[in-house]
């Protein structure tokens, strides 16, 4: 039926937004084999060089026998935005709020120069009281998401984690739930404009 195609097509989206995979045919037989899951496991798959991209997923997925073919570790940073993704999604459900890019702050800030938009930086305290109320009701409705997503790049990370920790401490934040828009400036700096 036509919604579960809309469905289908939106996940194969998202999928290749967040794995940076642009061939439809390898992200929807990723997809396939993890039922359809956007979670932990499956965007795990998106990481690989390009070369090789087929016959590794396909090996890990247990549908190619053999092969030496190791996969490459993710950066520190990258790992660290998986997770803060998958658990994002498996506490607001998947496929709400913004679009975040499962990478790095670094690589993020990189991706939203070369797009010509602004970084959106969400910082997650998941244990701060209003942090819930803040994800499912503001950050996860549907025109803040698309409004997000349409205008900036976005990128998350959790302030109980390394990367996220860090820029708690660059963008001085005392205060969450914590948002901010950043810009790249020269000598890897990089400009606040404004923070919520």
């Amino acid at each position: 039926p036509a919604a579960m195609a809309e469905t289908v097509d939106d996940k194969l989206a998202y999928f290749q937004a967040v794995t940076g995979i642009s061939d439809p045919d390898l992200c929807t037989e990723i997809l396939v084999a993890n039922n359809w899951d956007l979670v932990t496991g499956s965007i795990r798959l998106g990481f690989w060089v390009a070369s090789g991209v087929l016959s590794r997923s396909l090996s890990l997925l247990g549908l190619a026998q053999g092969g030496g073919d190791r996969l490459l570790e993710l950066p520190p940073s990258a790992a660290e935005a998986v997770d803060f993704l998958a658990e994002f999604e498996h506490e607001f459900g998947a496929g709400r709020g913004p679009r975040f890019v499962a990478e790095g702050f670094a690589d993020a800030l990189q991706r939203a120069q070369r797009e010509y938009k602004l970084l959106f930086v969400y910082l997650h305290s998941p244990d701060h009281p209003d942090t819930p109320a803040f994800c499912g009701g503001c950050l996860c409705s549907e025109p803040v998401a698309a409004f997000i997503d349409e205008n900036f790049v976005a990128w998350g990370g959790s302030i109980r984690r390394t990367e996220g920790f860090k820029m708690s401490n660059s963008l001085n934040a005392s205060r969450f739930p914590f948002c901010a828009l950043v810009m790249a400036s020269t000598n890897q700096r990089i400009v606040l404009l404004q923070q919520v």
